[in-house]
């Protein structure tokens, strides 16, 4: 990743994630103030507290010049920009490379978003489309809401226009042989520490439920 790099995720799942990591914290804290504290109680907390972790905070994407990092819930897939073939934001967004399709919660759109923006987004309705094939793609509007479209519409066009720059940076064209090859590039790795508390405090609450 360079230096110009723009991070999104959904600030909506963000707050409920917040919010139910402070709720298993105070649930915790509850047991262990206990004279007999139920510790399978305890690590269901932890496995809760790390569920809402993953699912909601842990989210986002990452986007450069170059790369664009689709950081899930139990894994980070890294993907060459020159390699996708195209992109849409709709309840998730949904990346296409390599004849392969790759999601992310990071980002969506609701029905009422998607409606507002197929009638009036910058693109001319083309933000409704399911999937924006490449080239011949919008500038993406410098800030987010601009001309009443949705924050997912502006990250569809802002990595749209991302991906045309890359394209042309590297002289090919989209769908052809030479984009096949950045395919190549597309590397996925497992969020390790997130697998192993998840696991753990499952097992171990198993365990101690049937003592």
């Amino acid at each position: 990743m360079d230096d110009d790099v723009q991070r999104f995720s959904n600030t909506s799942s963000r707050a409920f994630g917040i919010i139910g990591i402070v709720l298993t914290v105070v649930v915790a804290i509850q047991i262990l103030t206990t004279d007999d504290p139920p510790y399978a109680g305890l690590a269901l907390t932890v496995f809760f507290a790390a569920l809402a972790w993953s699912a909601m905070l842990r989210p986002q994407l990452s986007l450069d010049s170059s790369r664009l990092v689709l950081r899930n819930m139990l894994t980070t897939v890294s993907l060459p920009l020159a390699a996708i073939e195209s992109v849409a934001v709709r309840q998730v967004l949904v990346v296409f490379a390599g004849d392969r399709r790759y999601t992310s919660s990071a980002i969506g759109r609701t029905r009422r978003q998607l409606h507002r923006d197929e009638r009036g987004g910058p693109s001319g309705g083309g933000g409704g489309a399911m999937m924006g094939i490449l080239p011949n793609l919008p500038t993406a509007p410098e800030k987010p809401e601009t001309a009443k479209t949705s924050y997912g519409l502006f990250v569809e066009e802002r990595i749209r226009s991302r991906v045309a720059d890359a394209l042309a940076r590297e002289g090919i064209k989209a769908r052809s042989a030479q984009q096949e090859r950045f395919a190549e590039g597309i590397s996925r790795t497992p969020a390790v520490p997130e697998i192993a508390v998840l696991s753990a405090s499952f097992v171990v609450f198993v365990v101690l439920a049937l003592v």
